[in-house]
């Protein structure tokens, strides 16, 4: 019985699988994360698969005339995908086969989930309620005649909204929290939308609102039912009994209700940590052999540069990363007398000190959360290319973000420890000031997400208030002398002007090159800095390198500086004339941080930049060329299937879904703040609106999160 149990729940994972494969089908072919529509279609798909009364509905399709009436529902979903797909004769036959298997996997798809609605409907005798009537023919109407999401016909709207009436009538109501929870991702989604499109549509901002509050009020409603199923899902992985209870460190047999053997236990916690570390270094040390001596990018030559005493100190890349390169580097000479071996060392340390921080976390999480999910986060930790490759990566963000990673676990660790003993010991306090601290100098906006953190995390400890008080002072004591001795002292100077408006210099570029309302005065400032016919011509909504340049190179950035009111006036000026060019700007510079239709470059393929020669820095892989030439493919292909999977914005999802249910649940989720911190300054002020390393932080936070979120519940037995 219980193996006939196990092959029903394989045959629905399955049979979910393939429905949303055949939805997806429907919509555009493949499975690339362009849009956030596959990933709906998962999670209501499994949620409508899990919950449907398999037994009743059998008995149902064990009569002959029911039997037929479905297979005639599916013979004539599958003619209608062949015709909206437009399959002609005149095509090729390889071009045929493929629309005709998509539209085979996309009728049956539609037919079962038609088939499931009907029986839902049968079962319960419950007609949908006007509301919800009213928001499908809404969002009918705005993806048919709004988004325009494709040029064929496709009637992925209509199976969207009947799988969202599958759990429609369930009578669960999340609450205010789940709502304001739902509006944050249909904003993205409805938002860069209209970033994208902006080019195709006239009218001012009236209809720009217009067109984003329908959105908006559309997505809100598929969004709300995805967070309801999403929840019922972790809290089914919370609450969900297994064979043995895993509580502070002891296993328990519940039949026999013995306390097993500890040292046996201990044993075997070992050895699985000791091949989990060999497996994470072996692996890890394979990418440095590869691409020894290490990656190294255009950004790290010009620290080389600095740390080497060519040129002058900066603090355009943190001066604290760069002095940690100038003690490697050192090191390295010192050994083996070449600038080679010191960024080989520093790798080294990287990789290393890299894992032993997962190999902690991993160890800290062993017996808080279910084997499976431990496992599968090990797995994550362990072998993920993406983090192999970045551990060996000399790069501001990398070390930026193993530090978000030691923090936010920290303040976890802190909790769990001040709940259990009422109190911390020294050395807690000492790391939560040197973690701190490294985390606001690592990277430039790692300060501004320290402290959008910290009113935050003193309003939770407000009745233990002293200690947090007091590490608090001393973080900032030392903020205020890095930043006004330590730096004057070396001679650090400071980005320039241009660099800190990367924003207003994108939205006022994207206004000229859009030929927008300009007053004469706004003419004659923005021509006072730089050529305004250049300026509209540099934009480029991907990066703002290309405008801050031309004002480097060919312009006179010091007129900002000097005319610091001028240029305020000038820009909100501009703005007021042209909203929807200023509000396209904002959102294409940050978009591809949490909107779908972006790529995201992961920096391995040059390996060590081509400037660094000249330093005696190249990359020398100490493997056969045919063996290196193997995993650099390896790799690249790797990276190809995660584009067609993932994303930096699923990753934004992600953390939104679980600090959502942690607040619809009401458990501790402040550990979560320095990741929105993150998150929250990169919109503001990133440069580039969909580069990896910026929000690599972000990604490498994810099973952590997770770990977390799964053990704070309180698991049933």
């Amino acid at each position: 019985m219980e193996r006939m149990e196990r092959v029903t729940h394989i045959c629905k994972i399955a049979l979910c699988l393939f429905l949303v494969i055949g939805c997806n089908l429907s919509i555009e072919g493949h499975f690339w994360p362009d849009n956030i529509l596959p990933y709906v279609f998962l999670v209501l798909n499994g949620y409508a698969v899990f919950q449907v009364n398999w037994q009743r509905h059998s008995d149902w399709l064990a009569h002959k005339k029911n039997k037929i009436s479905a297979v005639i529902l599916i013979i004539f979903s599958i003619f209608l995908q062949a015709v909206i797909l437009r399959i002609y004769l005149s095509d090729t036959s390889v071009i045929f086969i493929k629309a005709a298997i998509k539209a085979l996997i996309a009728g049956i798809s539609t037919a079962v989930i038609l088939i499931l609605s009907v029986f839902k409907a049968y079962e319960e005798k419950k007609i949908p309620g006007m509301k919800f009537i009213i928001f499908c023919l809404l969002g009918l109407v705005y993806f048919y005649m709004i988004r325009r999401m494709t040029d064929n016909f496709s009637i992925y709207p209509i199976i969207l909204l009947m799988l969202i009436y599958l759990s429609a009538d369930n009578n669960r109501n999340e609450g205010i929290i789940t709502k304001i929870g739902a509006v944050i991702p249909a904003l993205f989604e409805t938002l860069g939308y209209l970033a994208l499109t902006y080019g195709d549509y006239h009218g001012g901002l009236l209809k720009w609102l217009g067109l984003a509050a329908v959105g908006t009020a559309v997505w809100t409603f598929i969004f709300y039912y995805v967070l309801n199923e999403l929840f019922v899902m972790l809290d089914n992985i919370s609450f969900t009994a297994s064979d043995t209870d895993f509580t502070a460190g002891r296993v328990i047999d519940r039949d026999k209700n013995i306390v097993l053997n500890m040292n046996r236990i201990k044993t075997s916690n070992n050895i699985k940590m000791i091949a989990i570390a060999v497996v994470m270094i072996g692996i890890r040390i394979l990418f440095w052999l590869n691409w020894f001596p290490a990656l190294l990018s255009k950004d790290t030559y010009v620290q080389i540069q600095q740390a080497l005493g060519i040129e002058y100190y900066s603090n355009h890349h943190p001066f604290l990363h760069t002095m940690i390169i100038k003690f490697f580097m050192s090191i390295g000479k010192l050994l083996f007398g070449s600038n080679q071996a010191g960024i080989a060392v520093n790798a080294f340390v990287s990789l290393l000190s890299s894992s032993l921080l997962l190999l902690y976390i991993i160890k800290y999480y062993y017996n808080r959360i279910r084997p499976t999910v431990w496992y599968f986060a090990a797995l994550i930790f362990a072998i993920e290319p993406i983090h192999c490759v970045y551990s060996i990566t000399i790069w501001k963000d990398v070390l930026f973000a193993y530090v978000l990673l030691a923090f936010c676990f920290l303040l976890i660790v802190m909790e769990i420890k001040l709940r259990q003993d009422g109190k911390l010991k020294p050395y807690m306090w000492f790391l939560y000031v040197a973690i701190s601290f490294i985390f606001c100098f690592s990277r430039t906006n790692g300060l501004y997400a320290w402290l959008f953190t910290l009113p935050f995390l003193l309003w939770h400890y407000r009745k233990k208030l002293k200690p947090w008080l007091i590490s608090t002072f001393v973080c900032l004591m030392l903020i205020a002398g890095y930043k006004g001795l330590l730096l004057p002292y070396f001679q650090v100077t400071e980005p320039d002007t241009v660099e800190a408006l990367s924003v207003p210099l994108q939205q006022i570029a994207f206004t000229v090159q859009n030929d927008g309302n300009f007053s004469e005065n706004d003419t004659d400032v923005i021509n006072s800095i730089v050529d305004m016919d250049s300026l509209g011509k540099q934009y480029n909504a991907h990066i703002s390198d290309p405008v801050k340049n031309l004002i480097r190179d060919k312009g006179y950035q010091e007129y900002i500086t000097q005319n610091k009111l001028d240029f305020i006036k000038m820009y909100i000026s501009v703005g007021v004339k042209n909203p929807t060019d200023y509000i396209t700007a904002f959102l294409n510079q940050s978009r591809g941080y949490w909107y779908q239709k972006m790529s995201n470059y992961i920096y391995f393929s040059e390996g060590v930049h081509r400037y660094a020669a000249e330093l005696g820095i190249f990359r020398d892989p100490l493997f056969p060329a045919g063996i290196s030439s193997l995993m650099d493919k390896l790799m690249d292909k790797y990276c190809d299937i995660w584009h067609e999977f993932w994303s930096l914005a699923l990753s934004t999802y992600v953390v939104l879904v679980l600090f959502v249910y942690l607040l619809v649940r009401k458990r501790t989720c402040f550990y979560f703040l320095p990741v929105i911190g993150v998150f929250i300054t990169l919109v503001i002020a990133t440069p580039v609106n969909d580069e990896f390393r910026y929000a690599y932080g972000i990604y490498l936070l994810l099973p952590l999160l997770f770990m977390q979120v799964i053990s704070q519940s309180k698991t049933v037995y």
